[in-house]
């Protein structure tokens, strides 16, 4: 099927009627949106990006060819449908391109956590470890939790696209607890900040409900 006039003819009995259809061709790709635009990836935990495709006049089109590339596939790589695995730390751009127009995301990937399985480690005094969670838009709830070890860590939970935390665990010792109910969709970034040296520590996230 391509543009242009066309006639279609029905007839019966002898009797015939005539209509005459134009055929329009759909608006081209004008512009092509990812979001998020910018921000973090948990390392092993698949993240899907939102893709928007406009036309000239800033209507949503739908059924277009898209293509995904990642600029770095041993840091993150992207799936057909947008989903995003970051394989290691680092910084890379997403890029989604449809006739021609193509749209961006920069990631800084992160150690993943995975929902309820904890990771032990060790800090010096003065520095922070930074993780990553994803949290799933409708997830009921989320819970960071400290435990075990030696010394006094404090945790900083910062919610997708936050600068400053909306948690902040600072008690005395290796235990420290952030609970969010109906939590924000998206990446949550949690900061493990040594405020003395501190050894044997475990960091969990828990989801729930839990992601596939």
């Amino acid at each position: 099927v391509r543009a242009g006039t066309v006639t279609i003819t029905a007839t019966s009995e002898g009797k015939s009627a005539t209509a005459s259809i134009t055929i329009v061709p759909p608006a081209p790709v004008a512009s092509v949106t990812v979001t998020p635009g910018t921000g973090f990836l948990p390392t092993t935990v698949g993240v899907p990006l939102t893709l928007v495709l406009r036309d000239a006049a800033g209507a949503v089109l739908n059924n277009r060819v898209v293509t995904w590339t990642s600029s770095d596939n041993a840091i993150a790589t992207v799936s057909a449908t947008g989903v995003v695995t970051a394989l290691t730390s680092g910084n890379v751009t997403i890029t989604a391109t449809s006739e021609g127009k193509s749209g961006s995301a920069s990631f800084t990937a992160l150690p993943g956590l995975r929902s309820g399985t904890g990771f032990t480690f060790s800090n010096t005094v003065d520095n922070s470890a930074f993780f990553a969670v994803y949290v799933p838009a409708g997830s009921t709830a989320l819970a960071v939790a400290l435990r075990n070890g030696t010394g006094d860590p404090d945790m900083y939970a910062y919610p997708p696209g936050a600068n400053s935390p909306s948690c902040a665990s600072e008690a005395a010792g290796p235990t420290e607890n952030c609970n969010f109910t109906n939590p924000a969709g998206g990446v949550w970034v949690i900061e493990i900040y040594a405020f003395t040296a501190h050894t044997g520590t475990t960091l969990t996230a828990t989801v729930t409900p839990t992601p596939p």
